[in-house]
């Protein structure tokens, strides 16, 4: 599924703004065009986070079973391409968890131009269509109006005074959304100065997309740029959670708590397909794995997925940070799940192996030795991985320190959002 990720633990003020008689932001100027605007990864990352945070929401399994099958709509026609189709049917995920009726404003997308603002410039937000839907009214600060299937919506506003990440909100009867506008001073120059140093220049690399438009999904960028500059300043250690690191051809974001000791046991997680670093952070479960190993205080890296991509983590650690974590621990989901078991992350000697829903042909390969392993899948799975998960499961049985565990009412994308609690409790105790 899509790369993601809302994040945001605060360098700099995050502004949320709600009251109009409080804002500094002001309507100039609303307009229809019938210009093109197409549902692209972005507005699939901001469903998937938000359905996400509403998984973990609620538990009532009546609500879940209804949602189970919208998600897996919405993993088939992300993988078909359909990237509207997907966005639909996460929306109805969402409305079935939510027990509401799909509603018109479910289906808009925005877009903001510029990308990144300078404090008190004009922004124009364009909202239009991720999936057909009827006319839709919609508020924005105090101003009502109708958004026609066959054109965009441009409102213009001003960016805010102080930067941040300045929220907009949008209505639509009982229903609300929020439009994001990064405001970041003299953001060209700060960035090209990320560029010149290689503690930070893989965070510039991404800044740089989000001002082109091309960034996978929603950041707070000056929330990102500070800590590049920290980093720059003082070394990789001036910040808890690094949003990009490159080593040895792999790009990662990696979470060391402060106070951690050079021996603390690393988690190093891998994506699914079309995912990227940015899922186990941003998505699920709501970011479920790096909370949990930070409750321990234990690191967490998540690289974009590769044969390569756990040797360079834990050679970055080695080599950059000067830490020999004591147990290494590797999650995948999905294709992910069949890179860790892979001879190169095999060969990396982990400690044990968390899979959640792995594509794999169905047998364990010899590399593993007595390697322990959790293996995860939900009930409602598609066919093909359930069945190789449960030739998987029947190898595990034979081997005292494995686990094999179905969840019901759960299907490909939300496996990891169930069960991580679970693997990190099979990793707890591996460490005792």
């Amino acid at each position: 599924m899509p790369r993601s990720g809302p994040c945001a633990i605060g360098l700099v003020y995050e502004q949320i703004w709600h009251n109009p008689r409080m804002l500094l932001v002001g309507i100039l100027l609303a307009q229809l065009v019938s210009t093109d605007l197409r549902p692209n990864r972005s507005d699939l990352a901001d469903r998937v986070k938000r359905m996400d945070a509403s998984w973990v929401s609620h538990k009532d399994v009546v609500r879940r079973q209804a949602a189970v099958v919208e998600i897996s709509g919405a993993v088939m026609a992300f993988f078909s391409g359909q990237t509207g189709d997907a966005c639909r049917a996460l929306d109805r995920a969402m409305s079935a968890l939510e027990k509401k009726a799909p509603a018109g404003l479910d289906a808009l997308i925005v877009r903001s131009e510029p990308r990144v603002a300078k404090p008190g410039e004009d922004v124009k937000l364009t909202f239009g269509w991720a999936y057909s839907a009827s006319d839709t009214p919609i508020k924005v600060l105090g101003k009502t109006y109708m958004v026609e299937p066959s054109k965009n919506l441009v409102v213009s506003v001003h960016a805010a005074k102080t930067e941040g990440v300045q929220r907009i909100s949008f209505e639509s009867g009982k229903e609300r959304r929020v439009a994001s506008i990064n405001v970041i001073n003299d953001f060209d120059a700060r960035v090209a100065k990320l560029k010149t140093s290689p503690t930070s220049s893989a965070i510039a690399d991404a800044l740089q997309q989000v001002a082109a438009g091309t960034y996978e999904t929603e950041i707070p960028a000056a929330d990102w740029l500070a800590r590049g500059e920290r980093i720059q300043k003082l070394s990789w250690k001036a910040v808890e959670e690094i949003p990009a690191v490159d080593y040895v051809g792999t790009r990662f974001r990696v979470q060391i708590p402060a106070g951690a000791p050079t021996d603390a046991p690393v988690v190093i997680a891998l994506h699914g397909a079309g995912g990227s670093e940015n899922m186990f952070f941003e998505s699920y479960g709501a970011g479920a794995a790096p909370k949990e190993a930070k409750k321990r205080g234990w690191v967490f890296m998540s690289p974009r997925s590769s044969t390569g991509a756990v040797p360079a983590c834990l050679a970055w650690l080695r080599d950059q940070r000067r830490m020999n974590p004591r147990k290494v621990f590797v999650m995948g989901h999905s294709m992910g799940g069949g890179l860790a078991l892979s001879k190169e992350t095999l060969g990396a000697k982990p400690d044990a192996l968390a899979l959640f829903a792995p594509a794999t042909a169905g047998s364990l390969p010899t590399a593993i030795g007595d390697t322990p392993v959790f293996l995860a899948v939900g009930k409602q799975e598609m066919a093909m991985l359930h069945t190789s998960a449960a030739r998987l499961g029947i190898q595990l049985e034979k081997r005292p320190k494995s686990i094999y565990k179905q969840y019901d009412r759960c299907e490909h994308l939300m496996i990891v959002a169930e069960a991580a609690a679970d693997a990190f409790r099979f990793f707890d105790k591996l460490c005792r």
